[in-house]
């Protein structure tokens, strides 16, 4: 989803190909996450969404998506660390939280999200997938792009020993540079 100008959104239609999606397939949603234009229907996550624009104001763009190291890892209780590398600190701090399982469209789910998205720009839904936002489309599919990269250096690192983060003094100064 997007938010765009006059307090509306953009969102892609449900049971869709994401590479098939044309201009006219998009719905219009109004503030209340209600479809007002578009001939499609609406996808079964749309509050998650629209329960991050409301957290987040400053949040122009909200993608979920399912990446699957990541998802993966979340199935074996492990964490993404953003601590493993000065880029990705800079781009996702210092952490990227897991949040607990919680049924999808769950009332459970909005306070699980109130409880990190004021913090953390993009969060992991426990066996289910990731929430990503930004200030466009671009900022939040490249942080999720991110995350699914550190998983994969993560699943790498620890067929190997381990992966070793960052010591303290660099986070740190990676965190202020953010």
């Amino acid at each position: 989803t997007c938010r765009v100008p006059g307090g509306r959104y953009l969102c892609t239609p449900t049971s869709f190909s994401k590479a098939e999606i044309k201009e006219d397939d998009m719905l219009v949603l109004n503030s209340a996450g209600k479809k007002i234009q578009g001939r499609h229907r609406t996808f079964s996550e749309l509050s998650m969404h629209m329960w991050a624009y409301e957290i987040r104001p400053d949040f122009n763009a909200v993608i979920h998506a399912h990446p699957p190291v990541t998802v993966g890892l979340s199935l074996a209780g492990k964490e993404v660390t953003p601590t493993l590398l000065a880029e990705s600190v800079v781009s996702l701090g210092d952490r990227v939280p897991t949040i607990p399982f919680t049924m999808p469209k769950a009332e459970t789910l909005r306070d699980e999200l109130m409880k990190y998205l004021p913090f953390y720009d993009v969060v992991i839904l426990e066996r289910h997938g990731i929430l990503a936002g930004g200030k466009d489309l671009e900022q939040a599919y490249l942080r999720i792009e991110l995350v699914e990269h550190l998983a994969h250096m993560t699943h790498v690192a620890n067929h190997n020993g381990g992966a070793r983060t960052l010591d303290e003094h660099q986070i740190s100064t990676l965190m202020r540079a953010r």
